[in-house]
């Protein structure tokens, strides 16, 4: 078997080896999302030869981005996009603010902005 299938179960390698067109990985805490996407994507690069930018990886969290860059140690010009849904959401909508409705500038609020439109909110 190949290593990068070794350690995963049967839903796992199935996702893993998914190879024609997206796949959506939807599970629980802790049970090997992180890890599939992780092991996909180096599947699609190392078996599969798919060239690292096609191939983009859209987690939910800073975190799970954080740790799959990490789990596969790869060198920046030959890594692939990986990017949390927030920030990939951010990059278009940067790119053409007027087509979402939005002002040339658009920049996201902090944590005390977001309290003060609540309190106005509740307020009012």
């Amino acid at each position: 078997m190949d290593p990068i299938l070794a350690e995963l179960n049967e839903a796992q390698r199935e996702a893993v080896e998914q190879i024609d067109g997206p796949v959506l990985i939807l599970a629980g805490a802790g049970s090997g999302k992180t890890r599939v996407l992780t092991q996909r994507t180096v599947y699609l690069m190392d078996v599969e030869k798919v060239e690292p930018r096609k191939i983009l990886c859209i987690t939910f969290t800073n975190k799970a981005a954080g740790e799959m860059k990490e789990r596969m140690k790869v060198t920046e010009d030959k890594s692939p996009r990986i990017t949390t849904i927030h920030s990939l959401a951010l990059s278009a909508i940067r790119r053409n603010p007027v087509g979402f409705g939005l002002s040339e500038k658009v920049t996201p609020i902090d944590d005390y902005d977001q309290k003060q439109i609540v309190k106005k909110v509740i307020e009012e």
